[in-house]
């Protein structure tokens, strides 16, 4: 598969038309060296602008043979696997209404998040509808896609003051591919807009609204994950709501992805049942319980899929205090090297008084990477949602979805994941369950 080409010769003079408009404001702007309202100095990237913009008009126009859908997101329910939610210092994300809300409550903030359950994917075509509900024109939201790592993607995105963008970063660098730039095609304010993006190899096609704002052509980037970007700048109180997000797959077959959902309704195939004189694990009343016996000692109990390494994945579970002294730690380990006898690996703790810690552990030796970090908003005793994502060497860990942890480490690549659970009381018996385990990984990786 891929695009039919197909010539657009009537619309030459139109283009022409629209391209000495463009310029002519160009001009005006590099002139004058004017600023708009977002700091977007319009005369920076004029020449790269007016040849993207004319080779944009004199293309060919791809047309999608037979799409195959790749993913559909609707968001209709509170709590849909992949999108993530909670507070993160001024930014918040949320399901309301059908659709995937962000609000942003401080300025020159950026949230971005991928949608990581369908996968990677390189060529598609991609709709989505975007509404601003409130706050300033000042801003922007658009699409995440080709995310590889937490720092190589593009974003495209549009402003509610009527401007678009187009961008890539590169290891942690941020390079315009379309610097900002005003665009008639965008409804502004506290509106909706539909975007549609066609990807093939290295060239890309942007509309808004139905109409055809953009074509680029770059090649950083084959394949990664798509997702949802929303910026604040000079104001404060952005808020986006995302709908209607409609994936179609183009040319080669998107990499295989694997979601696993555990339940602990019945025996499980994926975590084994232990009983020795140090500890236990077992299913019971739709839980998996880890109950150590002896002071002093840990249980842990490896994941048993049928990929027993991990380098890239989203693991996120219940876990709650059935019985013994709160101070004792519980939580993962992972990128665990089985083949060092458990010398390597990474380890996120938590106490049932909202204390987390994230560590490493390497040929016997324990480094801090996040030292214990109090999370107010949890209450003890109560059973707690740990989302725990590693991407390449960014760690992240939420507690009842706000963000405790964010560190950047790359000792270790991967490995196997184990829940651990430790009585380090000094009295014996420290019980905790594990519940609702989400796993997302790719099957390559």
């Amino acid at each position: 598969m891929g695009f039919a080409w197909t010539l657009r010769g009537s619309e030459q003079a139109f283009a022409w038309l629209r391209l000495i408009v463009l310029a002519c404001a160009y001009l005006r702007a590099a002139y004058g060296g004017r600023v708009d309202a977002m700091g977007r100095r319009w005369g920076a990237g004029i020449i790269a602008s007016l040849l993207l913009l004319s080779g944009c008009f004199f293309a060919t126009t791809p047309v999608p043979e037979d799409p195959t859908l790749f993913a559909e997101q609707l968001f209709n329910g509170s709590s849909i696997p992949g999108w993530w939610t909670g507070t993160d210092g001024g930014k918040q994300a949320w399901h309301a209404d059908s659709a995937y809300h962000v609000g942003l409550t401080t300025t020159q903030t950026t949230y971005w998040t991928t949608y990581t359950v369908p996968g990677r994917i390189g060529d598609f075509q991609l709709d989505i509808d975007i509404a601003q509900i409130e706050g300033p024109d000042d801003n922007g939201f658009g699409v995440v896609f080709r995310k590889y790592c937490y720092n190589n993607y593009y974003y495209f995105l549009i402003s509610g003051d009527g401007y678009m963008t187009f961008r890539k970063v590169i290891d942690g660098q941020t390079v315009d591919i379309q610097p900002w730039i005003q665009c008639s095609a965008v409804i502004q304010g506290d509106a909706a807009n539909h975007l549609t993006i066609l990807a093939d190899g290295d060239e890309f096609r942007f509309f808004v609204n139905g109409t055809e704002v953009l074509q680029a052509v770059d090649s950083a980037l084959a394949t990664g994950y798509l997702g949802v970007m929303v910026k604040s700048y000079g104001e404060p109180g952005v808020h986006v709501a995302f709908d209607n997000l409609v994936v179609n797959w183009i040319g080669e077959e998107p990499a295989d992805s694997v979601y696993i959902s555990e339940t602990f309704l019945s025996e499980s195939e994926h975590w084994d049942t232990t009983d020795n004189e140090t500890w236990a694990s077992y299913v019971a009343d739709g839980e998996y319980h880890m109950e150590i016996k002896t002071e002093g000692a840990a249980g842990v109990e490896r994941y048993r899929g049928s990929q027993s390494e991990f380098s890239n994945f989203s693991f996120d579970f219940e876990v709650r205090v059935v019985e013994g002294v709160a101070d004792n730690p519980y939580g993962l380990l992972f990128r665990m090297d089985a083949g060092s006898g458990q010398t390597a690996y990474y380890r996120f703790l938590m106490l049932d008084d909202g204390r987390v810690k994230l560590e490493k552990r390497i040929s016997g030796t324990t480094t801090t990477l996040a030292d214990w970090t109090e999370c107010p908003w949890v209450t003890q005793g109560e059973s707690h949602r740990i989302q725990l994502t590693a991407d390449c060497k960014r760690i992240t860990v939420s507690v009842d979805y706000e963000r405790a942890i964010d560190v950047v480490d790359g000792s270790l690549g991967v490995g196997e994941i184990a829940l651990v659970v430790f009585n380090l009381s000094g009295d014996p018996g420290f019980h905790v369950a594990f519940d609702d385990i989400m796993l997302f990984y790719y099957a390559d990786e």
